[in-house]
């Protein structure tokens, strides 16, 4: 209503009861009939929705629980069209009153219009609201605290603690609107990887969580936190150059982390089996990005049981060995080399092999080259003894996969998954210059690898007279050792153990690409997504706006990774006919 149709002895008043609001300009046009949720799932909506809320007009008032605030003549004109009609948003500053779910009353936002002479409204209005705190909705648990601290770089700290609740689900975010049972039917779990403060592994979560709503999810949903390392490295330095050079002098941190991901990996085999024979019933899924999938790769693995775990796993920019998963060689590196001299040029493309040569020049022959344990496995019990026995660690060796690969286990733990890829992820092109380095020989103590005609190819060229001479037989036994101050040998073995993790970590190379970089066969689909190579694009799902456009244009926008989620890996339609239609994304992209 417009302010002429008030008159001046007429106010218009606000009142929240139980309940406290911001409230916002509304940027939509109509008279109503237009969804009301356009400003979430449509680009132009929701950026005219976002420009309308940063303008010093956007934000209308600021309502707590209790206020009575006055539309005065200035905000009508200002909010309201020549048709007496205003549009606004609302966002919950404050949980509802606890009374509210037993009476409705003490929980509302009301509308009144007063004559300024009278001391009771001529009409008011309810909107009965019942607020939570997002906690509410959802399940967080840890595997123990991160070792953040104010101001610098920290190293992940894993002490093999067991996966524990941090809070519960204390209402259905469709509690009333469904039958329980039918909210039961799926779990999505989210994980999520390197490099992430504790207060960004939340956004993370309670992002993944929004968006899957908005994207039509209607089952419960639940996050872990694990304790990754974290280095400073500056938003803006997006480029694959910048993020190459500011990762390369913490790639410790990055090992680090992942051998704790690996061990945390177990754990969580554990806290899912306690989840699944809870909730009969209900559909398990899990979502995880970057070195959030080394974590989920290794609880898969650790199964034991029979049947599924868990129903589906989307692997999302997975920090993770595509060879673990597909030993096909179309997988094997073919690398563009970052630091360069001699013979190794920068932008020149080489094998793994070759590359691996060009970062490692301390080392020569046919078995310097750390055996590739995630394509095959070499293992061998001698007399109770596990050891990793091979041949020549050559990519003309290797080349042909001898053994099960190392993930080989997980593909029968979970029903299906469906791998989310990036070939010009800037971030996993640093995961591989990363991987061709190692063994990890900077910063204090060196990963090492051994077996004997290494180690006397190494040893005569020091000019020594005490060399063993080598088995003179093709296969050789490995061992690999942590050096600092003193030299600790570390035992190999099929289960995760801090050696073995350290192992896989610290001293071998992946000679394939990461699972997050390609299309690989031996899973149930793959979706390339269409992001960048932009540093923030290794996590676009999670960033900018939910209806945001691609750069590379065709149709691509954040919510279609979301819908793809729903779609392919949990085997859900958004669109599916149900009582809440209304309340659903009608803007699904198609993902093929």
């Amino acid at each position: 209503m417009g302010n002429t149709e008030l008159g001046d002895h007429y106010t218009l008043r606000l009142k929240a009861v139980g309940v406290g609001i911001n409230l916002f300009n509304g940027s939509w046009s109509d008279k109503g009939d237009s969804v009301a949720h356009a400003y979430i799932h449509h680009n132009s909506a929701t950026e005219k929705q976002i420009h309308a809320a940063n303008d010093t007009n956007g934000h209308v008032m600021t309502l707590p629980a209790g206020a009575i605030k006055v539309f005065d003549a200035t905000k009508i004109q200002r909010y309201f069209d020549s048709d007496g009609v205003g549009r606004f948003i609302f966002e919950g500053i404050s949980a509802s009153d606890a009374t509210c779910s037993t009476n409705a009353e003490n929980c509302y936002l009301s509308v009144m219009i007063y004559d300024n002479q009278q001391s009771e409204p001529l009409l008011e209005r309810k909107v009965y609201l019942d607020l939570h705190d997002m906690k509410d909705f959802y399940q967080h648990v840890t595997a123990g605290p991160s070792a953040q601290q104010a101001g610098g770089s920290f190293n992940a700290i894993y002490n093999n603690e067991p996966i524990t609740e941090i809070h519960g689900i204390t209402t259905d975010i469709y509690q009333g609107l469904m039958p329980p049972a039918k909210i039961k039917e799926n779990y999505t779990f989210f994980v999520h990887g390197w490099r992430m403060l504790d207060s960004e592994k939340l956004s993370f979560a309670e992002t993944s969580f929004k968006r899957l709503y908005w994207s039509g999810y209607q089952g419960r949903f639940g996050a872990l936190n694990w304790p990754t390392g974290w280095f400073d490295k500056p938003a803006h330095l997006y480029d694959p150059g910048s993020i190459l050079w500011r990762v390369t002098p913490n790639s410790l941190n990055y090992n680090r982390s992942e051998a704790v991901a690996r061990r945390v990996g177990p754990q969580l085999t554990n806290w899912l089996e306690t989840l699944q024979s809870g909730n009969s019933g209900t559909a398990i899924h899990i979502i995880a990005h970057s070195m959030g999938n080394v974590v989920v790769s290794e609880a898969l693995r650790a199964y034991t049981g029979s049947g599924e775990l868990i129903a589906s796993y989307t692997p999302s920019e997975a920090a993770t060995v595509a060879g673990a998963y597909d030993q096909s060689t179309g997988l094997l590196i073919n690398h563009k080399i970052k630091i360069g001299f001699g013979d190794c040029a920068i932008g020149t493309e080489l094998s793994a092999e070759a590359s691996w040569r060009c970062y490692n020049t301390d080392y020569a022959g046919n078995y310097d080259m750390p055996p590739d344990l995630f394509r095959s496995d070499y293992t061998v019990d001698n007399s109770g003894q596990l050891e990793i026995q091979h041949g020549r660690t050559t990519d003309a060796a290797m080349f042909t996969a001898t053994g099960d690969m190392y993930y080989k286990n997980a593909t029968n733990a979970t029903g299906r998954i469906v791998n989310f890829w990036n070939a010009d992820d800037a971030a996993l092109n640093a995961w591989e210059f990363n991987q061709l380095t190692k063994p990890d020989n900077l910063g204090f103590g060196d990963w090492e690898y051994h077996n004997p005609k290494r180690d006397y190819l190494a040893c005569i060229t020091t000019g020594s007279l005490s060399c063993l001479a080598p088995p003179a037989g093709e296969t050789v036994t490995s061992r690999f050792t942590y050096e600092f101050l003193s030299v600790t040998e570390l035992q190999w073995s099929r289960t995760v153990t801090e050696d073995s993790a350290n192992i896989l970590s610290h001293i071998i190379p992946s000679r394939t690409y990461a699972l997050g970089q390609r299309e690989i066969n031996t899973i149930t689909a793959s979706q390339p997504l269409e992001f960048t190579d932009s540093n923030q694009d290794h996590s676009g799902q999670f960033h900018g706006y939910y209806a945001e456009p691609s750069v590379r244009g065709r149709g691509w926008v954040r919510a279609a990774y979301w819908n793809g989620v729903l779609r392919r890996s949990l085997e859900l339609d958004p669109l599916a006919n149900d009582d809440l239609s209304g309340l659903k994304n009608d803007r699904v992209m198609t993902v093929e």
